[in-house]
């Protein structure tokens, strides 16, 4: 499962680490290895070497946001974030809400100033016509275009054009997934993977998913893993199916260009 971008472990890891060194403030080593010491000084480098950066840009999108926010005259209340955060919280299962929080070392109050900034980005991008992201969504169409897929992954071909001749004479798809797929991941669900985007999957298999139509069955396709007779179940290809994940790209995209008109200026 992936986590929410407000659970970065990294990240926390990096405020919790550099509030202990800035607070401590002595000369004592923070390791020894054989004898060797490794000073906080060494560390503290470190840390900002491979995190400083990604923190400082996700403080300067952060102070972006609300930036556009106040200029829009766009309020987000304590009761939208609870609300925002009681939803979230639905969606994962029992327990592992409360180990996200401890294993991120995150409190209440970082989750609902994350939650209050991401509902501010939200609210700006419903502000912006719903022509500019129409016409957003038909320019990269190809890039949000889903394929709904079920396969059937077998050794050789041989075995893979005599399950597909099964399945023309009429045999169930799940079943004959189930009882002969060497995907462990797929076979006990028919053979059923998900939604897939552009790039998800492996080149040949890609190719052929998003050249088949729904209901139709592929000849075998090859791959690194063996080879997969594959279904189409649905395609998504129109802006109503995908409007969730255009919005969420037109986001990124409204940041992006957002942060290059601009004036940032880094003193580290």
């Amino acid at each position: 499962m992936k986590y929410p971008k407000f659970f970065t472990l990294a990240v926390s890891l990096l405020m919790f680490l550099l509030g202990t060194l800035f607070l401590c403030g002595c000369s004592k080593p923070v390791a020894t290895v054989n004898g060797q010491k490794i000073t906080r000084k060494e560390l503290d480098k470190e840390l900002e070497r491979i995190f400083g950066k990604k923190l400082l840009e996700r403080m300067v999108t952060r102070k972006l946001i609300e930036q556009e926010a106040k200029k829009k005259n766009i309020q987000v209340s304590d009761k939208d974030v609870i609300s925002a955060i009681t939803e979230f919280k639905k969606n994962v299962p029992p327990g592992q809400f409360e180990a996200m929080m401890k294993e991120s070392n995150m409190s209440m109050e970082d989750l609902e100033g994350d939650m209050r900034v991401k509902l501010y980005l939200e609210k700006i991008v419903d502000t912006i016509p719903e022509k500019e992201k129409e016409d957003y969504f038909n320019k990269y169409k190809d890039r949000f275009t889903q394929v709904e897929v079920a396969h059937i992954l077998l050794k050789t071909e041989e075995e893979a054009l005599k399950v597909r001749k099964e399945l023309m004479a009429g045999a169930k798809f799940e079943d004959l997934a189930t009882r002969y797929s060497i995907d462990p991941g797929s076979k006990n669900r028919g053979g059923y993977l998900s939604l897939v985007s552009r790039g998800m999957m492996v080149p040949p298999f890609e190719q052929a998913a998003f050249s088949m139509k729904p209901g139709e069955i592929s000849q075998p396709v090859q791959s690194n893993f063996g080879y997969h007779i594959i279904k189409a179940i649905s395609i998504k290809s129109s802006y109503s199916d995908l409007k969730g994940l255009v919005k969420a790209d037109f986001a990124k995209n409204f940041l992006e260009e957002t942060k290059m008109k601009s004036k940032i200026k880094y003193n580290i």
